[in-house]
């Protein structure tokens, strides 16, 4: 990218934000890329650092928080019966995403999520950015009149962070956070609900 527009970007975000953007140019480069082919890069990311065990590890948490919530709700008194009923309902009912999209599973997946991306051998970088863009914008729009894909992801397996959709009842859990220091497959359970544990129950 031009420093002349990487200067100007800069200058945008700080009067929009009010905070001075300092980023290395390998964190920079990163996001960009996990921006463009999150997914392409998130297979390889997990194939690398979420296997098998940390999945039933992180789902045995999941199950314990979710079974503790539907044991105390009896016990809440600022909710009224029906609310704890309610509570009980949607608690059992609720949705989770951990680690990735099991469509990763297979790279012939992923090369059908990506057939439609063409990308530009110049070495104008601003070039794929808008191409990349496009891409995206012509993926959202497909889904117009379409019925909501249950198991679509908005964020990408190297995603530090979480989420919930109430319009789903889903959490989803990227891999990404499902690492050290938030969460490790090798050390007591125990230590895991004291860290990553205190993100799911909020969530």
């Amino acid at each position: 990218m031009p420093e002349n527009f990487n200067q100007f970007r800069r200058s945008l975000i700080t009067y929009l934000k009010g905070v001075i953007e300092e980023k290395q140019l390998g964190e920079i480069y990163v996001k960009r890329t996990d921006d463009a082919f999150g997914f392409a890069t998130g297979a390889l990311f997990i194939s690398k650092v979420f296997d098998e065990k940390s999945q039933e590890k992180i789902k045995h948490i999941v199950e314990e928080i979710r079974l503790t919530f539907i044991e105390t709700l009896p016990n809440i008194q600022w909710m009224d019966l029906e609310t704890r009923q309610q509570a009980q309902i949607k608690a059992q009912m609720i949705i989770d995403r951990l680690g990735y999209p099991k469509w990763l599973e297979d790279e012939r997946n992923i090369d059908r999520f990506y057939q439609d991306l063409n990308l530009s051998s110049t070495n104008n970088p601003m070039i794929n950015i808008i191409l990349v863009r496009r891409f995206q914008k012509e993926q959202n729009l497909k889904k117009l009149g379409q019925r909501p894909d249950i198991e679509e992801w908005t964020m990408t397996p190297i995603d530090v962070n979480a989420y919930y959709a109430p319009w789903k009842n889903m959490i989803v859990f990227p891999a990404g956070i499902l690492q050290t220091p938030f969460f490790d497959a090798n050390i007591p359970i125990s230590l895991n609900f004291g860290s990553i544990a205190s993100i799911i129950g909020r969530k």
